[in-house]
């Protein structure tokens, strides 16, 4: 995985770096408001994300950024569909309903999109540290008598300092997904990215962009 400044990428990126190199169609849920896109025969009846009826073809000015990389699935379409029968099979005799609304496409892949937001902090000051000590003294008490005692001195020396970090931090701020559900399935493992490859990957699976 690469990492590109946003700004510059946006800036700077061709035509040849746009789109999906498949067959895909974009619509736009009119309730969230969350763009999918589709396979171009994949009959779209309501959002993957919220549900809802309402959904519209979505024409972008320009391609997408096509991606560079993404994790595959762990299970294929065939093992989805095997899991929602399962679930359909095992319900219990009052749950009817949940039979006949049942769909085979009822759990739903999705690639979402990620970016990364580097941080770097320093931070540089000057403060004092005081050391405590103590030092003997003499007295006479009331009754004129010589004694001593302990006392606490303490001496101020110059402290400066200084303080650095940085972090990277992969957000995915993407209209129409509960974000607490997704900090409950990170951290992905980024080192198993593989390379863009519509015909391995994309095809069949559904992609979000915003």
């Amino acid at each position: 995985m690469v990492e590109h400044d946003l700004a510059q990428a946006l800036r700077e990126v061709g035509n040849e770096a746009r789109g999906w190199k498949a067959d895909k169609l974009s619509v736009k849920c009119q309730s969230c408001h969350a763009i999918s896109v589709i396979d171009r025969d994949h009959a779209a009846q309501r959002c993957d994300f919220c549900g809802s009826p309402s959904i519209q073809p979505y024409e972008e000015t320009k391609d997408p950024v096509r991606p560079e990389s993404l994790l595959p699935f762990k299970i294929t379409r065939h093992d989805r569909a095997r899991a929602d029968s399962a679930v359909v099979s095992h319900a219990v005799v009052r749950a009817e309903r949940l039979k006949r609304a049942a769909l085979t496409d009822t759990l739903q892949g999705v690639y979402l999109p990620y970016w990364t937001f580097d941080a770097q902090a320093f931070a540089q000051w000057t403060a004092e540290s005081g050391y405590h000590y103590y030092v003997t003294e003499t007295y006479r008490d009331s009754q004129g008598h010589t004694k001593t005692r302990q006392v606490r001195k303490t001496r101020w020396v110059p402290a400066p300092a200084s303080f650095s970090t940085s972090s990277t931090t992969p957000l995915c701020r993407l209209r129409g997904v509960q974000q607490d559900l997704l900090r409950g399935v990170e951290p992905f493992p980024t080192k198993e990215l593989a390379p863009y490859d519509p015909a391995t990957f994309a095809a069949g699976w559904l992609s979000a962009i915003r």
